[in-house]
């Protein structure tokens, strides 16, 4: 995902981001949800928090007899309890679906899962796995209409560890090119997401809600084909092009045309027959102007 630019291994898909790790297994025992917890404390609204993370759902989801039920984190009580606590202060969380090719809306889940229910929803982005050429989803992934987007996770990522592509030079020239599961996934999401966030800082000086960026993940993708419900595929030309065309943007004129400096914002509004771009106009506030709707434009 990230790499210090030092002659070996990567640079990752988003270079020179600030990453830093919080296990979930310390030497005081396994406990996600403490994890979970010092890893928001460790950063401030709009960053983003991968969960390399699953659990076992309690009963047979994925109709095997092998209680490999792999689902995300969040079935369990306190890592979602935690998982809420973050997105409601405006960290933005990714978390692998798991790799249990379970159905999520089945009704052993008890309805935790389902995306219609805002007291269920723990804000998070939940990524599935797909095939890299044909966007179906992988046959151990875990699925459903709670979903929201996946990736390439069918054994042909190439990343560092584990030495099967390339071995030679010692671990710290270790290559793979056969990385696989919604772990392999789930940081491709999450490249994506950090990218959209440092765009948007950068070019706006705004952050994103954790929902909002999982509604335009979810929404300006490239659609998944065949299986199971894992969300579309990340596509950041959409994304960016529909942050650009909805976001709000300030600009400094003389719009009246009395000699006095007024400022525009500019926001888009999705009406049923398509987009309208509002100005909205205010005098110079030291000036002690009014605001009021300028005029409406079609784009």
């Amino acid at each position: 995902m990230s790499s210090d630019n030092n002659s070996y291994g990567t640079t990752g898909m988003v270079y020179d981001a600030d990453v830093k790790l919080s296990t979930h297994s310390p030497d005081s025992g396994y406990n996600p949800a403490a994890a979970i917890i010092a890893a928001a404390n460790q950063y401030w609204k709009g960053s983003v928090i991968l969960l390399e993370m699953q659990t076992y759902a309690d009963f047979d989801c994925n109709g095997s007899d092998t209680e490999e039920w792999l689902v995300p984190i969040e079935w369990d009580a306190s890592a979602k309890a935690a998982i809420k606590t973050a997105t409601a202060n405006g960290r933005i969380v990714v978390q692998a679906a798991g790799n249990g090719n379970c159905d999520l809306d089945l009704a052993g889940f008890k309805g935790e899962f389902n995306p219609n229910d805002t007291s269920k929803d723990s804000g998070a982005i939940i990524v599935g796995a797909g095939d890299k050429l044909t966007r179906n989803k992988a046959i151990f992934s875990t699925y459903g209409s709670r979903v929201d987007t996946h990736s390439e996770g069918d054994f042909q990522i190439y990343t560092t560890g584990y030495g099967g592509r390339y071995n030679a030079e010692g671990e710290n020239l270790w290559y793979t090119s056969s990385f696989a599961g919604t772990s392999g996934a789930s940081p491709i999401v999450t490249s994506a997401a950090v990218s959209l966030s440092s765009m948007l800082w950068e070019y706006h000086g705004s952050i994103w809600d954790p929902k909002e960026m999982r509604a335009i993940l979810r929404r300006e993708g490239t659609p998944q084909q065949q299986g199971g419900h894992i969300g579309p595929r990340p596509d950041l030309r959409k994304q960016v092009e529909s942050m650009v065309n909805r976001h709000l943007q300030m600009q400094s004129a003389d719009f009246d045309g009395d000699g006095k400096t007024d400022y525009a914002i500019f926001s888009a509004i999705e009406w049923p027959f398509g987009i309208f771009t509002m100005q909205q106009v205010q005098r110079n506030p030291i000036a002690g102007g009014k605001k009021g709707i300028y005029r409406h434009l079609q784009t």
